[in-house]
């Protein structure tokens, strides 16, 4: 079986900063794509996205992020010392992370749709370990990914950007779904 088109999605609510990754093996080509907003995202999904594809998507919905307010710590005179989330920003930090739980459960739930359940992984940010990859360590992976020495000028282009880096993470992770998924055929195969 021909190995699929790979997809890597760092989903996010805020305006430009909706990543996706594609690297097609048949030409070992890379691109990024950078979405305006879901509704961009869903032009992509009904008319351009490839027929067959392997997606990993970085999904915050994962996580159940909580936050507090916390009392500043109070020095002398009465001075803060250190961050303390005050109502308005604790308020404003639930809403962001809300927002882009949203977009990415409902990218995972619409690709899970289209490519059928086995095809969609899913990881919490919390759970990728590591954080992003800084941009030299995404240029290395990239070059290993694509098997070439040098790359285009767009694809060094994007990885300047850290939602891009992501989403090659989730990219090389769509990577490792597929060889599980290939060796379970695979096998299963072998013992009919």
């Amino acid at each position: 079986m021909n190995a699929p088109v790979l997809i890597g999605i760092d989903p996010a609510f805020r305006r430009n900063g909706f990543a996706m990754c594609v690297f097609d093996p048949s030409d070992r080509s890379l691109r990024f794509r950078v979405f305006r907003d879901m509704v961009e995202f869903l032009g992509w999904a009904t008319n351009d996205r490839p027929a067959e594809a392997v997606c990993f998507v970085e999904n915050s919905n994962l996580d159940s992020a909580v936050f507090r307010l916390v009392e500043p710590k109070r020095g002398k005179a009465g001075t803060i010392r250190g961050p303390a989330d005050t109502l308005k920003t604790a308020a404003a930090k639930g809403i962001a992370v809300g927002k882009n739980q949203a977009i990415s459960q409902t990218v995972v739930d619409l690709l899970r749709v289209i490519y059928t359940g086995p095809n969609v992984g899913e990881i919490a940010p919390s759970k990728k370990g590591g954080g992003v990859y800084g941009y030299q360590v995404a240029v290395a992976d990239a070059l290993n990914l694509c098997r070439t020495d040098a790359l285009p000028a767009d694809v060094l282009k994007a990885l300047q950007s850290e939602d891009c880096r992501s989403a090659l993470q989730m990219c090389r992770r769509a990577e490792g779904l597929w060889a599980i998924w290939n060796n379970q055929l695979n096998r299963k195969k072998l013992e009919s």
